[in-house]
């Protein structure tokens, strides 16, 4: 807080079915003509109250409620067929019998080099 400062704080209570009940203290600041919202937060229920706006005409606050998600326990796979797939493992198979054939043809022309 700053001198010239005006702030306002909602109190809000919060009741389950349960009959529990939470408190949240969510503030409103106007500095230097700006409004600043100050969120407060029941860890609890996984919710988060802000006071969004005032209305001083008809004696209102306007309060924001932010709920967690719920994560959800799957994950969305995309298959995408590739209709020339088979012919680039055709190529991948016929450079690696390439490659294995220049290496055994190597070998055999260093053999007769080292002989001679």
């Amino acid at each position: 807080m700053q001198e010239g400062d005006i702030a306002v704080a909602a109190r809000v209570k919060l009741h389950t079915l349960d009959d529990k009940t939470f408190e949240a203290k969510p503030i409103y600041l106007i500095r230097d003509k700006t409004a600043i919202s100050i969120e407060d937060e029941v860890k609890e229920l996984e919710v988060t109250l802000r006071v969004e706006r005032i209305i001083p005409e008809r004696e209102q606050l306007v309060i924001g409620v932010k709920q967690k998600a719920e994560e959800e326990d799957f994950i969305i796979m995309k298959a995408i067929v590739f209709p020339y797939i088979n012919l680039l493992w055709l190529g991948s198979v016929m450079m690696a019998f390439g490659i294995l054939v220049s290496i055994v043809r190597r070998y055999r022309e260093n053999s007769l080099k080292s002989k001679a």
